[in-house]
């Protein structure tokens, strides 16, 4: 199976896959579970079995969890730097703020230094 079909075939049916046997993935795709789809949709093991290695489950699912994973990282990254962001502005208010105690603006300051590498964090 090639890469471009696999990924394909994470989000839709393969070509000869039956509606049942995709519904069926979707299903063990979500819950990781031979029992779960046996349950939910009244299938015997092993007709899921069959399913499962005629239409590469398991190989569909490790392309989707690694996409799974690399959104949500890249998720995180991105809150992080909003959250940096913002740290960075609030820092920056103080520093700035000619009625902050000397003392708070001072230790802002480093703060700010530090975040951006000229100082090392203490």
């Amino acid at each position: 199976m090639t890469h471009e079909k696999l990924y394909r075939g994470v989000y839709a049916r393969l070509s000869g896959e039956p509606a049942r046997a995709f519904d069926a993935y979707l299903l063990y795709r979500d819950t990781l579970s031979v029992d779960a789809v046996c349950r939910e949709l009244g299938v015997s093991p092993e007709q899921v079995e069959r399913w499962r290695h005629d239409f590469h489950w398991d190989k569909r699912v490790r392309v989707h969890l690694a996409e799974v994973r690399q959104r949500g990282m890249a998720l995180s990254r991105a809150r992080l730097m909003a959250g940096a962001v913002e740290a960075v502005r609030l820092l920056h208010s103080v520093v700035v703020d000619e009625t902050a105690p000397v003392r708070e603006r001072t230790r802002c300051a480093e703060l700010l230094l530090t975040m951006v590498g000229y100082l090392n964090a203490k």
